[in-house]
């Protein structure tokens, strides 16, 4: 608690008698950490509403509500922010100049969202924030007193460590630390209030998985996300999970990056990109797609998106596989950020639901029963091989 009323001040500049909205599930830990936790230690008035249900009109709605309710300081999803762009709902017919920050959290925002939602909100300070469940509260972000200065990050970028917060990005193979610029995996050098301490009756996995031998004898908490720090500010950008990052013959890459050029195609609203096992590849791109509300994906439109991702990164990261998933949509926190862990599992053969992991934080459980049977028959057609770990 102490932890996150600190970052609150530290990172949102949040004072007594502010109203604060943490958009997230009140059951997530995003949304007890800075719903219940962090904004009632710090005197805030704290709003609670899930923002699928805000206005009738939603996604548009969101703006009345933020005007209507005068908050000061929002916290939210990038996929909800990606969302209110696609949607072409825009602030201007409200007044939201009450909004003093705008924080992103819970996947890479990528600098296209933080400098939309800065146009939507010129007077407000745009951030992204990085942390964890496991770090119980902000690591990384833009700080109150920088951005009150005028110092403002790179887009895109989560900025600085907290106070206290010794933070480095080392290499995956020799556990040195890389030179700014460099891509690696960002660590934590030393223990900070708030963090998890073990595991529930397995305190030896818990130092297997966040603890694992560096090759450099050095002790480190593995975050598990690589990372890269601009060379000019110094401001760290986390560019998702190293374990959602693809091995496709070789080459390296990304989920955020695909998912944020096939986005790009106006009949998307929204995808997920997971590894399905090849036996040639290692692994190739398996790409489950929701259409915009009334729109239909033609198989043109598919060619269209694979040309966008062939266009933007390269040949080797065009989609092998694309499923368009039904009105049920993609897995969701109610917070809005997909869990590709599902689909992950279903790619890899997995066909028993309750055997994919706890499904009580999604907004939409029945979409998984819905987009198991696309799942299917695509592995049937093409003859994927099963890798159900």
């Amino acid at each position: 608690g102490v932890l996150t009323q600190q970052t609150l001040a530290q990172n949102f500049g949040l004072e007594p008698g502010e109203s604060f909205w943490c958009t997230a599930d009140v059951g997530w830990i995003t949304g007890h950490s800075y719903i219940a936790y962090g904004p009632l230690m710090a005197g805030a008035e704290v709003v609670i509403a899930d923002p699928a249900n805000v206005h009738s009109e939603y996604p548009g709605g969101f703006w009345k509500f933020v005007a209507d309710t005068q908050i000061n300081h929002v916290y939210t999803a990038p996929t909800f922010a990606k969302v209110l762009a696609k949607s072409g709902h825009t602030a201007a017919e409200h007044d939201v100049s009450c909004v003093k920050t705008l924080g992103l959290v819970g996947e890479p925002s990528g600098e296209h969202t933080v400098e939309w939602m800065q146009e939507q909100l010129p007077k407000a300070a745009v951030i992204d924030t990085w942390w964890q469940t496991e770090t119980g509260g902000n690591m990384i972000s833009a700080h109150s007193a920088d951005i009150q200065t005028g110092f403002v990050s790179p887009a895109g970028f989560a900025d600085m460590p907290g106070y206290a917060i010794d933070v480095a990005i080392i290499d995956e193979n020799t556990g040195v630390q890389v030179a700014p610029g460099q891509k690696g995996l960002l660590v934590i050098r030393q223990p900070w209030p708030g963090m998890a301490r073990t595991i529930h009756n397995d305190p030896e996995r818990f130092v297997r998985t966040y603890f694992p031998k560096n090759p450099t004898g050095e002790a480190v908490y593995l975050t598990g996300d690589y990372a890269i720090q601009d060379p000019e500010t110094g401001a760290i950008k986390v560019l998702g999970r190293s374990d959602d990052v693809l091995n496709v013959a070789g080459h390296r890459i990304g989920t955020e990056e695909l998912e944020s050029a096939m986005a790009k195609h106006p009949k998307v609203q929204k995808c997920a990109v997971v590894g399905a096992p090849d036996a040639l590849t290692g692994e190739a791109i398996y790409v489950c797609i929701q259409p915009k509300p009334g729109e239909v994906i033609s198989e043109a439109d598919i060619a269209a998106i694979k040309k966008l991702v062939r266009d933007e990164i390269g040949p080797t990261a065009t989609p092998k596989y694309i499923q368009i998933v039904d009105e049920h949509g993609l897995p969701e926190t109610r917070s809005g950020k997909i869990m590709r862990r599902f689909l992950r599992k279903m790619v890899c053969g997995e066909t028993d639901i309750s055997k994919m992991g706890d499904a009580s934080t999604l907004r939409n459980p029945e979409c998984l029963h819905s987009i198991l049977p696309g799942v299917i028959a695509m592995r049937a057609k093409h003859q994927i091989p099963s890798n159900n770990e």
